[in-house]
């Protein structure tokens, strides 16, 4: 899935993009937000409500307090 392709971090949180995630269409892609608070488990999937095959969502990620920007260079 290319989990970690791209990463931010922001105080206690981590946001990492996978382009290869499958949810929504081939490599339409996936980014996931993992907290220090929930131990570094559990991750908050994030997904484009409009994503199909081919967008590459996460190719780029951003995360600043509770904002959180996610890239999809092929949509």
């Amino acid at each position: 899935d290319n989990l970690g392709i791209s990463a931010a971090l922001y105080g206690g949180t981590a946001l990492l993009g996978a382009t290869g995630d499958d949810t929504r269409g081939m490599n339409a892609g996936a980014a996931f937000a993992f907290t220090a608070a929930g131990n570094w488990e559990h991750p908050v999937k994030l997904t484009a409500n409009s994503g199909q095959a081919g967008d590459n969502f996460g190719a780029a990620v951003s995360v600043w307090g509770n904002y959180a920007a996610v890239g999809a260079p092929m949509d």
